[in-house]
């Protein structure tokens, strides 16, 4: 341990592999339950494990582009500075997901002409 900065693939990495081992754990436990499971049923359990573990990911991937596009945010309708108006809750529809994804997003607001706005995506 040289004291190196995480990059980001290693964080991502390391979230990919606790939401991989939180999935495995919630189907051993589904699996001792259900010990007589149908083929049908089995495939329920592991892809509502799988959903949970790509909310996940998806969750932390959206965070940090939304970080790398904050970074000097210019207003789309006149160019003014963005700022920063707090975070607020957003549902995202997703392939893959029957319920919406639940994400905190940076709301921000032209410090000109008022247009205010979450990041695209």
């Amino acid at each position: 341990m040289g004291g190196e900065a995480l990059t980001a693939e290693d964080v991502l990495t390391a979230v990919g592999e606790a939401a991989g081992r939180a999935a495995g754990r919630e189907l051993a436990a589904w699996r001792r339950a259900h010990p007589q499971a149908t083929l049908t049923e089995l495939e329920l359990a592991v892809e509502g494990a799988l959903a949970a573990a790509r909310a996940q990911l998806l969750g932390r991937l959206a965070g940090e582009q939304e970080a790398a596009e904050g970074a000097g945010r210019a207003c789309p309708h006149c160019g003014a500075p963005l700022v920063r108006r707090g975070r607020k809750p957003r549902a995202v529809l997703i392939a893959q997901r029957a319920a919406p994804l639940r994400l905190g997003r940076t709301y921000w607001q032209c410090s000109s002409c008022g247009t205010s706005l979450f990041p695209p995506g």
